[in-house]
């Protein structure tokens, strides 16, 4: 008994600092579980949060009190009372948790700078500590902090609490047939569940498809809600919902986003690369950036945003020294009439402008404002897109349907037709390669090109006469279809999109797919729930 009284008198005091990046204010812990455990967390409105686990009370209830020790004048003597500045009686859950927000204490009621905290259980065992009055509450909004994903947010008491849901590990994506032994293709496959797709976007682990009349499709990882609240982590081609004025769809790093015809935009997922302090299944309204928005491009943990006005916003980006505060995520770029964007690593994003002039910035998340530079040697360019896991490079569009690169084809991400490095940007016509039943060939004619996808282990191009060609070693898995109709979905295609080794496009009216990462049911096959 002498050491539990020795254990009541003990606080354990989380400072400051070491919850910061948590986003909780500093907390006291009570003694060790004689027959409960709690804590009490100040506020700046003079509340104290107080919650914690009772020992055999569970489904019962518990009494809560803050106190302090007054005095009160019998005949000659001065003799100590308590008096009450908070009590109630709080349920416990099955697990004997239990919680409460005090109101706000009295401070001129608090007698010799100390209050007391007690807790009582049903069978009348007190657990009291004493800390000092006023409590030391941190001058620190909260809010205003980045919250990395990265990092467990579990409280102490996290797994007492009603719903709660164990932080997924080491998941064996075999078990849902998948994972890194999942079965790829290497020649034209159809998904049959989207039809008449009008924009499909991948991201490393999950897609998002849009369809003509509005229906909204996700596939692939879902362990942070990207496709939707369902608590499998993984899930086969699956309808989201329907929405009637969608004009875009994205995929990052554990978020979607779509972006309607209005310009506002919406995402899901876990949105806190973004600046968001949100993790949902459900899509919300992001209003962070105060355009109407014409376009986006998302890479990984950044998002670029085209507004009507011709300017940039960038959501997100590379961890740099401005990441632990909100504001930083969310930054207007010092460049205006722009008509394109581009992202496709983490190192830089780009632009294009009314005249024709390519710039690129360093996409690191600063307290400061970035600085956009023009990439010399471009002409008349009206679209763009770029990649750079296999190192960086950017494709890109003329007036004219001329292809152009700039960058690194180190990894031959644009195959053994274009230089391995183009210092200066360099047109390359003869880069693509058309699929034959007897291999490839390049183009002998004179081609002009309208669409781009880059991929970091290839790109996929778009001619006039809605013909797809392909680029790079990904191009050189990609098997001549054995089925007529398989044969003929490269010609007729109204979209491209390339990721991480797959291949999408939409050929009358029709979803295909090819590539050699499945490891999440990317493809839009293998997931077995």
């Amino acid at each position: 008994m002498q050491i539990r009284k020795m254990l009541g008198a003990l606080l354990v005091l989380t400072l400051i600092m070491s919850s910061l990046t948590l986003g909780q204010a500093p907390v006291t812990h009570a003694e060790e579980r004689p027959f409960v455990d709690y804590r009490y967390t100040p506020n700046p409105d003079g509340t104290i949060f107080i919650e914690g686990v009772a020992d055999n009370s569970k489904n019962a209830t518990v009494r809560l009190k803050v106190s302090t020790r007054g005095f009160v004048i019998i005949g000659k003597n001065k003799e100590s009372k308590s008096v009450t500045l908070f009590e109630q009686v709080v349920s416990t859950n099955t697990n004997g948790y239990f919680s409460v927000t005090t109101t706000p204490i009295d401070a001129a009621q608090v007698q010799e700078s100390t209050i007391t905290i007690s807790v009582y259980n049903e069978q009348g065992r007190e657990s009291s500590i004493s800390p000092k009055y006023p409590l030391d509450v941190p001058n620190i909004d909260m809010s205003v902090y980045y919250e990395d994903p990265d990092i467990p947010k579990e409280g102490p008491y996290d797994k007492f609490k009603d719903g709660y849901i164990p932080p997924i590990k080491n998941i064996d994506y075999s078990l849902y047939g998948v994972g890194k032994g999942a079965p790829v293709i290497f020649e034209a496959e159809l998904i049959k569940q989207v039809t008449n797709p009008v924009s499909v976007a991948a991201s490393d682990t999950h897609v998002i498809a849009l369809t003509a009349d509005g229906s909204l499709y996700g596939w692939g990882n879902n362990l942070h809600n990207e496709i939707n609240n369902s608590s499998y982590p993984v899930l086969p081609v699956t309808k989201i919902g329907m929405l009637s004025n969608v004009r875009q769809v994205e995929a990052g790093e554990r978020f979607s986003l779509y972006l309607t015809k209005q310009g506002e935009l919406y995402g899901w997922g876990d949105l806190n690369y973004l600046g968001v302090k949100t993790k949902t299944g459900t899509p919300q309204k992001i209003t962070l950036v105060p355009e109407a928005i014409r376009s986006m491009k998302v890479y990984s943990q950044g998002v670029v945003l085209l507004t009507n006005e011709g300017n940039v916003y960038q959501l997100g980006g590379a961890y740099g020294p401005g990441v632990l505060l909100l504001k930083n995520h969310v930054r207007k770029l010092p460049i205006s009439d722009v008509t394109d964007i581009a992202i496709g690593d983490l190192l830089r994003a780009y632009a294009v402008k009314k005249d024709g002039t390519v710039w690129y910035w360093q996409t690191k998340i600063v307290d400061k404002e970035n600085t956009v530079s023009q990439i010399e040697g471009f002409k008349n360019i009206k679209q763009i897109d770029s990649a750079g896991d296999n190192n960086p490079y950017l494709l890109a569009l003329d007036n004219k349907g001329n292809l152009w690169a700039w960058g690194s084809n180190g990894s031959r991400q644009l195959g053994f037709n274009v230089t391995q490095y183009m210092s200066k940007p360099t047109i390359i016509n003869k880069g693509p390669i058309r699929i034959k039943k007897d291999g490839y060939s390049y183009p002998n004619e004179d081609l002009v090109y309208k669409t781009i996808s880059a991929g970091d282990e290839g790109a996929l191009v778009l001619t006039d006469k809605n013909e797809m060609l392909f680029m790079g070693y990904n191009a050189g898995t990609v098997a001549f279809s054995t089925t007529k109709e398989g044969q003929n979905s490269y010609k007729n295609v109204t979209l491209i999109e390339t990721s991480n080794g797959n291949m999408y496009w939409a050929s009358n009216g029709k979803l295909w797919v090819s590539g050699n990462n499945n490891q999440y049911g990317q493809l839009g096959f293998g997931v077995k729930l």
